[in-house]
């Protein structure tokens, strides 16, 4: 995988890959624009194209052309690898070759299979389902840019059309969109007679499908059988490049909109989707369900804390939505729900009246206001025993909230609600267990264990920066810190930049700088760039004096650690102790003369 990074950075420019994203405007010897990663009117975004780095000083986000691919499309480093593989025309090397294979192969039946319902959809023969959908407010447009489609009840045109793009029907079961009929071995199209939704993950590759029942008028018009024995809504079961817990319908579509505005709107389906995209809503995305999910909530939370619910259910009365909003808020998330009226979907709303749907947008509550809310309703919260059972109810709730401020915030506003002390709901919230926990379903990786970052690691890093700056003064720092032990954190990188040939080699910033382990890489590039925007000298007559005080606190510490040993007399060789104390000593004299 070395050798597959190391070919598309020679191959790609990090000014090339971000200036496809957003516009780049030269300063100095860097590019500058306004972050993409958080809004600002200011630009704080630089990109090096000399040591193919960027960062940005306005959120403090910063790293080379895979670190930024990862954070502008939500996407995991292999997923990163792959695209800009793709973009510099490199055929990776295998890391997961058999898998990788299978889930390729899987999204590209998908493709082919999306176009085909989406051709028949348009096809004169299913001109009663075109005109249902075109009903339910999806224009042309729309039509186009999600891919809806219709399956057809034969199988065999299907079939056909995948063979003649090289598949076989093996593939379309691999692929989630059939299965094989147990007594006869015959292929059967699960989607048969069903409105399909092309279902994208978060690159836009098509990887899994969800069908919708005709209703029954259309039906009889296609000549189908009417049935009230089947799921009006079916998706794709698990395959190697679906997993519908880890899905967004309309995701890919929506993410950058998500990351400018702040904000996820999500809705229960397919069709509440599409219309809102029309009425100008680009932030929205479908759960297929009421119920978010763990590989959900890390999806969004990639470009998002804040999540804006409009669902047409009472929310306040379905369990596993509950259980889907306790999880998002112990993971850090804020929730509003907007309230529709009883018995409409968005879709409803919107085709109806957008102003309805806008307003009910501009009025979304709190997910506790709402609950609470609910409580009120469903409680006589004037009685000890209406109070009560509304503290029950909202318990689990207020015990999810990750954040402790917040969460005092909303017990102190129960509190006052309810007309009872504070003490008393922190007592009753205590008392149950939180149904999920911030430790259990965190979105961050887990930060690595180490000591606090102190003064000697900030000099470290600024001596670091020079001689990344100016390969030329890494002798300047070998001839000047003849007394640091070999156990020094310092000397055991200059001796990785020495062993690594840099010097013999005459190699330049990127190789002495390519010497560090990432986080010194990441440290070393925010001091260059910060260097570089406050037109800060790293030059020799900079760097001897930080190497003068560097050298002062190692020996003192080494001065301080002997002096210990000699008090504790459990170390055997007195005088050898004596002796170094003696060296460091002279040392620290020769320094400050």
């Amino acid at each position: 995988m070395v050798d597959n990074v190391s070919q598309i950075k020679e191959r790609l420019s990090v000014v090339e890959v971000v200036g496809e994203y957003i516009k780049l405007q030269k300063a100095g010897v860097n590019f500058k624009a306004r972050c993409p990663f958080h809004n600002e009117k200011t630009p704080s975004f630089f990109v090096s194209d000399q040591r193919q780095s960027w960062k940005c000083f306005g959120c403090g986000m910063g790293g080379d052309l895979f670190t930024f691919v990862q954070e502008i499309e939500g996407v995991e480093f292999k997923e990163a690898l792959q695209l800009l593989a793709r973009k510099a025309g490199i055929e990776l090397q295998a890391y997961d070759a058999p898998r990788s294979s299978k889930r390729n192969q899987v999204v590209a039946v998908g493709s082919a299979v999306a176009e085909y319902f989406h051709q028949q959809l348009l096809s004169e023969r299913a001109q009663p389902v075109l005109k249902y959908v075109k009903e339910r407010g999806i224009n042309d447009t729309s039509l186009e840019f999600f891919m809806v489609g219709y399956a057809p009840l034969a199988s065999v045109h299907l079939i056909h059309h995948i063979q003649e793009r090289g598949f076989q029907q093996q593939d379309l079961i691999d692929a989630g969109v059939g299965y094989w009929r147990g007594t006869t071995g015959e292929f059967v199209n699960r989607f048969s007679g069903r409105i399909m939704f092309p279902i994208a993950n978060s690159q836009g590759n098509i990887v899994g499908f969800g069908g919708r029942v005709l209703p029954d008028s259309v039906a009889r018009a296609m000549n189908h059988k009417t049935r009230d024995d089947v799921a009006k809504y079916i998706n794709t079961p698990q395959t190697d490049a679906y997993d519908k817990s880890a899905t967004l319908y309309g995701f890919d579509k929506a993410k950058q909109a998500i990351r400018t505005s702040d904000s996820c709107i999500v809705m229960e389906g397919y069709t509440d989707v599409i219309l809102a995209r029309q009425a100008g809503y680009e932030n929205v995305v479908s759960a297929s369900g009421t119920s978010l999910t763990q590989g959900q909530l890390r999806l969004i939370g990639r470009f998002t804390k804040n999540i804006i619910t409009a669902f047409d259910m009472d929310i306040a009365g379905n369990s596993a939505t509950q259980r889907g909003i306790e999880l998002a808020q112990s993971m850090g998330f804020s929730l509003q729900v907007v309230q529709l009226e009883k018995g409409k979907d968005p879709a409803d709303t919107i085709q109806e009246d957008p102003a309805v749907f806008s307003k009910a947008l501009k009025d979304a509550q709190f997910v506790i206001e709402f609950y609470l809310k609910s409580a009120f309703e469903n409680h006589d919260v004037d009685t000890p025993q209406g109070k009560r059972d509304s503290v029950a109810f909202l318990s689990p709730l207020l015990m999810s909230i990750a954040n402790a401020v917040e969460r005092s915030h909303w017990i102190r506003v129960v509190a006052k609600r309810l007309d009872v002390s504070e003490d008393s709901v922190w007592e009753e919230v205590k008392k149950g267990q939180p149904t999920h926990s911030a430790d259990s379903y965190s979105t961050q990786k887990q930060p690595e264990k180490h000591e606090s970052r102190d003064h000697l690691d900030t000099m470290r890093d600024e001596i670091y920066a020079h001689i990344v700056y100016d390969p030329g003064l890494i002798k300047e720092v070998v001839d000047n810190i003849p007394f640091i032990g070999a156990d020094d954190t310092l000397s055991q990188v200059l001796q990785n930049v020495k062993s690594s040939g840099t010097l013999k080699k005459n190699k330049g910033k990127e190789s002495v700088l390519a010497s560090f382990n990432e986080p010194q890489q990441r440290r070393v590039d925010a001091i260059l760039f910060e260097a570089e925007r406050d037109k800060r000298e790293l030059s020799q007559k900079t760097l001897l004096p930080l190497l003068a005080i560097y050298q002062k606190v190692i020996l003192r510490q080494e001065l301080q650690n002997l002096r210990t040993q000699i008090e504790k007399g459990d170390t055997g060789d007195y005088e050898t102790l004596l002796q170094k104390v003696r060296q460091v000593t002279e040392h620290l004299n020769q320094i400050d003369t």
